[in-house]
């Protein structure tokens, strides 16, 4: 049994296509006061949706199944015909029409950003994304923060996000916005966005294969880390080929100190002790010496760099578990007293 349509839910959805037109192309459009302004006032006049002819004393009609076409000629020509009308000649569409109805499932772009709605979708006047752009701010964020190692692995961060929303926000507002009830429509909005970011985390995981970060031509100290003793990076073929790391044979690393020949137990239990000791006070040192060098340059960092770094190496699969340990306890109690990233009440 075929599915049944409902006429007025087409109706609705073909009435906000139209207002988002028009208010692309500058021409004044409201909603009507009263049923007999019809189903949309389009600069002035009285605008009905029906698929026959103009009933009543109305001034014109639209065909809802033109304007919801799946191709945007023919809703361009239909929206012509109102503009025609209304002496407004015939304005051009904002995007090319390619002719392609759907995304092929291996063009991660087109699938992952919804790019086939989109490009029958006009330019809205900016005052219409910035009535909603806290909304997509905030779900923009809640995104980043559920997505924080998929995003890591894509080289993008929050800001990359919330441009991938603006896409989304202008799909919803082209097609599926309630024009009469803005509490209503930022409800709709606020689970839109949340839809389309998990479609796109779900997307992007499935093609994160074909499209993570490589290695390829990364310095080889940012992906092994600290050099083995006795080792170098080797350069000899210049920029165009990796380097590598190398070690010089003549170089011998320091004689490693034997144990000596001990005469009794007590006597190698006091050197192994008095060694012990010594090899404690040594890291003991190192690790005074490594923390003061650390304070002194996170304090000559300006502070976005410095919580950038230490977000880095919070973050960072090729670092020390360490050091990414101490960069997190860092960032939280720096971002605990600090003025600057506490949140804004």
């Amino acid at each position: 049994m075929a599915k049944k349509i409902n006429p007025t839910s087409l109706k609705n959805k073909a009435v906000c296509v139209v207002f988002s037109w028009m208010k692309s192309w500058g021409i004044d459009v409201r909603l009507p006061q009263s049923p007999e302004e019809g189903d949309l006032v389009v600069d002035g006049r009285r605008v009905v949706f029906v698929e026959d002819r103009l009933p009543g004393d109305f001034d014109f009609a639209l065909s809802p199944s033109a304007i919801l076409g799946s191709d945007l000629q023919p809703t361009l020509a239909e929206l012509h015909r109102l503009t025609q009308f209304l002496g407004r000649g015939a304005p051009e569409g904002f995007r090319q029409d390619t002719g392609i109805k759907r995304a092929h499932p291996d063009d991660y772009l087109g699938v992952s950003m919804r790019l086939t709605p989109f490009g029958r979708t006009p330019n809205l006047p900016t005052s219409e994304f910035a009535k909603w752009e806290k909304v997509l701010k905030r779900e923009a964020d809640r995104a980043a923060r559920r997505c924080r190692s998929l995003l890591y692995s894509m080289g993008l961060d929050r800001d990359d996000l919330k441009s991938i929303g603006l896409v989304y926000l202008s799909n919803y507002l082209h097609r599926h916005q309630t024009l009469d009830n803005d509490q209503v429509n930022g409800a709709n909005l606020t689970l839109s966005l949340m839809q389309q970011y998990g479609r796109w985390a779900d997307v992007t995981i499935r093609h994160l294969k074909d499209v993570s970060p490589t290695t390829v031509g990364v310095p080889i100290n940012f992906i092994l880390g600290s050099p083995c003793p006795n080792s170098y990076i080797d350069d000899i073929y210049g920029s165009n080929f990796e380097a590598s790391y190398t070690f010089d044979l003549e170089n011998k690393s320091p004689p490693i100190e034997e144990e000596p020949d001990f005469n009794t137990p007590e006597e190698a239990a006091r050197w192994h002790h008095k060694r012990a000791i010594q090899e404690g006070r040594y890291q003991a040192k190192r690790r005074k010496n490594a923390t003061a060098a650390l304070e002194s340059g996170l304090s000559e960092l300006p502070h976005d760099r410095m919580v950038y770094i230490l977000n880095e190496v919070a973050e960072s699969h090729f670092q020390d578990t360490d050091a990414r340990d101490e960069a997190r306890r860092r960032l939280r109690d720096h971002q605990t007293n600090c003025v600057i990233c506490l949140p804004v009440s």
